[in-house]
């Protein structure tokens, strides 16, 4: 038998299902709402995107990025073509409607931004940093003896990837590592060392190469402080004082710390065994600046510091005139002339001006001068490069309005030239065994070494108290040993040498005369 039919479950049935249906049309209409919406802020936004903000590249790269924006893009500038330019590249993007392809051309060294436009106003940028390959050596010029070796340091872009030598026959040179070469002394010569980068940067430096001493010869032991006496004021700095050293330096220290100090520079200097220290001069006083080198050499400098003016200096020109230590300067290609130019009493001790005419031919440097009034006639010292044949006028003006010129004429190596040599004030020493006898030794540039041909007979040192009062000069001490002869040879930095015939007799009860011209 059937069971009745239950009419009221049949409603409340559909009424659940009518409030199931109408929930679930809100809710797709509602996330329908919030999609359209969030597409519809999206399509509206105004932007310009590039896949690569920060473009790093070396001198001569081209660098190609890819921009995407909210519409068409119709701009693309550099605010420095001298370094980047760019343009439209050839690579062609098929992704996307409003994209492009740019390409980055890496100029020169240093900064620019590249910005890029859409047709809305968007814009966006990419900053770009190019680099250019350089090097750089420790020294451009090296003086060796025959046997010997010395290094330079490169500083570079990139790593080593040659070395080469001009004449092999004279020296060598073998890359020891990515920032280090080193030079084989050979024979007697000149040659020119080529370093090259990876990245086709390159540098040289002319390698002079002299005999090396006979045998039982001592090499030349030394240290020399660029300036014997220093003069300051308090609270002032003297800079990149030059100390010339045959071994490292073991210490520089001042006699009286509370007076003046010293300190290394950070000046590095392009020379083989120098070092650049300052000097502060703190308090009115002296003090001793001592140098020694490993190999027990030393050499002083004394300073003198005054109390610092209360006064203020005015300019005013000197009654005196300046001028340069020669009339005139003759030199060899590749080499350096150390002189200096006369301050007079009553101008300042800095130069306003210090040209040459003809920088090919010559340049002039100095790193002297304390900038104060002088008392007396002052000597400051400048450096003349000479780079190539020719001739080259060097004028000098100081603060006080002196004014001086002087010309220089430099020729090629192995042309009539009287520039190189090294003169000794006796060429014929007589002393008897047991004594000494000072021997006076002057050059075109510096004293590099002095030897005896019989140490048993005589020897010669570097004067050990007796100092001297020209540029490029050496005191030297020659030691009477034994009865005999024997031959003292001195050389400079170019391998040019003088001899001193040393006669000793028997008997020490005579005292030996000077040798000093």
């Amino acid at each position: 038998m059937r069971g009745k039919f239950n009419h009221k479950k049949l409603c409340i049935f559909f009424i659940i299902l009518a409030f199931l249906f109408v929930g679930l049309l809100y809710t797709s209409t509602s996330d329908y709402t919030v999609i359209t919406t969030r597409a519809q802020k999206y399509a509206s936004k105004k932007y310009v995107q590039l896949n690569d903000t920060s473009i790093k590249c070396k001198k001569g790269a081209t660098v190609t990025i890819d921009a995407l924006a909210s519409s068409k893009i119709t701009g693309y500038t550099s605010n420095n073509t001298s370094i980047a330019t760019v343009k439209k590249s050839s690579k062609t993007l098929t992704s996307c409607k409003n994209c492009m392809a740019l390409d980055v051309k890496c100029v020169a060294g240093g900064s620019a931004t590249i910005t890029v436009t859409g047709k809305d106003g968007a814009t966006a940028t990419a900053k770009v940093k190019v680099t250019e390959p350089s090097m750089t050596l420790s020294s451009t010029s090296v003086s060796c003896e025959a046997g010997k070796t010395k290094k330079i340091t490169v500083t570079a872009t990139s790593n080593i990837s040659s070395v080469s030598s001009s004449d092999t026959s004279v020296a060598t040179a073998t890359k020891k590592d990515n920032t280090t070469v080193s030079i084989s002394c050979v024979k007697k010569g000149t040659s020119k060392i080529t370093v090259k980068g990876e990245d086709g940067a390159k540098a040289s430096a002319t390698v002079t190469v002299s005999k090396a001493p006979a045998s039982g010869g001592t090499t030349n032991k030394y240290v020399k402080i660029e300036k014997n006496s220093i003069s300051c004021k308090e609270g002032e700095s003297v800079s990149s004082i030059k100390i010339e050293h045959s071994s490292a330096l073991d210490s520089v220290k001042s006699s009286d710390t509370s007076v003046a100090k010293i300190s290394k520079s950070a000046n590095v200097l392009k020379c083989i065994n120098c070092t650049a220290y300052d000097v502060k001069c703190l308090k009115k006083g002296t003090a001793t600046i001592t140098a020694k080198g490993k190999d027990g050499a030393t050499d002083t400098a004394k300073v003198t510091v005054k109390a610092k003016s209360t006064t203020t200096e005015t300019t005013t020109p000197s009654t005196g005139k300046l001028t340069f230590e020669r009339t005139s300067y003759s030199c060899n290609v590749n080499e350096d002339i150390s002189t200096y130019v006369v301050i007079p009493k009553g101008d300042y001790a800095k130069l306003s001006t210090l040209k040459s005419d003809d920088t090919k031919v010559a340049t002039v440097y100095s790193n002297s001068g304390s900038g104060t009034k002088v008392s007396k006639d002052t000597k400051l010292k400048i450096n003349i490069k000479c780079i190539k044949a020719g001739t080259s006028t060097i004028t000098a003006k100081t603060k006080g309005g002196n004014s001086a010129k002087v010309k220089v004429t430099v020729t090629k190596k192995g042309s009539s030239s009287s520039t190189d040599y090294v003169k000794l004030s006796s060429t014929k020493i007589s002393c008897k065994a047991g004594k000494s006898v000072n021997l006076l030794a002057s050059t075109n540039n510096m004293v590099a070494k002095f030897y005896s041909s019989d140490t048993k007979v005589a020897t010669v040192i570097k004067h050990p108290t007796l100092a001297v009062n020209c540029i490029n000069c050496l005191n030297l001490q020659v030691n009477c040993l034994k009865q005999g002869s024997a031959t003292i040879t001195v050389l400079n930095m170019n391998g040019k040498a003088e001899t001193a015939k040393v006669t000793v007799s028997k008997g020490d009860t005579s005292t030996a005369k000077d040798a000093v011209a």
